[in-house]
């Protein structure tokens, strides 16, 4: 069903970029959303956050030869941890409505993993895009990385964007220890961990909910995938599983 949708979402991108409802929400709505970043910062960084154990930042900033990556001193430095990489399966989780990117990526206009995908194969590496519906809630897409995982007996590393990450975190908690012990990575960029301010400015209008959700529901997604992005909501799903996210992180 997903691969049927996404022709439709493709299609209707085309019309919802022509339309008066896109054209008010990225003059009115976005400007709205971050009317007062400072606050919204604010607010993401009073969350209450697991303690982080094993803060590397320190060694990934040695990694660097002035402003870009010093590629030979990652290779030795790495040289036996990519001996054991070889066996394990990378999966990529894709982010908020990658799939209303199909076209544009199809056509050259953007290539969204596309480099590191090809030089993680021409390494060697197994690696695999999940099939997730982008625009699902956050529980809908665990079940299907659920699903992915459990199809292959290997270890696994996973690399989040986005809502992968969000998607992935409610995986990893609601995983048991034998799912657990699978994992030897996960990577995790650009997650709203602690929630969007975005989301919460075209969650609180009326003018940007109501079409959000309808253009969302429209193309077979969820509405209440936008709601999962809400700073209350990921800050309440901190709170009531910090216990767990607290051992996923150890």
């Amino acid at each position: 069903m997903p691969r049927l949708r996404r022709p439709l979402r493709n299609a209707g991108l085309v019309v919802l970029l022509a339309t008066a409802v896109v054209g008010t929400i990225a003059s009115f709505g976005i400007a709205g959303a971050v009317s007062d970043p400072d606050i919204a910062l604010e607010e993401a960084r009073s969350l209450r956050l697991p303690p982080v154990v094993n803060d590397r930042s320190t060694d990934l900033a040695s990694l660097h030869d002035g402003n870009a990556l010093d590629v030979e001193f990652i290779d030795q430095r790495f040289a036996e941890a990519t001996d054991h990489l070889q066996s394990v399966r990378f999966l990529i989780v894709p982010g908020y409505l990658t799939d209303f990117l199909i076209v544009p990526q199809s056509i050259g206009l953007m290539d969204q993993f596309g480099g590191q995908i090809a030089a993680l194969r021409d390494a060697g590496f197994d690696v695999a895009v999940v099939d997730i519906d982008s625009e699902a809630t956050v529980a809908q897409s665990s079940e299907v990385l659920r699903a992915a995982v459990a199809a292959d007996e290997r270890p696994v590393c996973l690399i989040s964007h986005s809502k992968g990450g969000l998607d992935t975190l409610d995986f990893l908690i609601h995983a048991g220890p034998e799912t657990r012990e699978k994992f030897v990575c996960w990577v995790a960029l650009q997650a709203p961990f602690a929630g969007s301010p975005i989301a919460d400015g075209v969650a609180s209008q009326d003018l940007l909910r109501w079409p959000s959700e309808v253009a969302l529901e429209l193309f077979g997604d969820d509405g209440q995938s936008l709601h999962d992005h809400r700073m209350d909501v990921r800050g309440a799903y901190l709170d009531e599983n910090a216990e767990e996210i607290a051992e996923i992180v150890a």
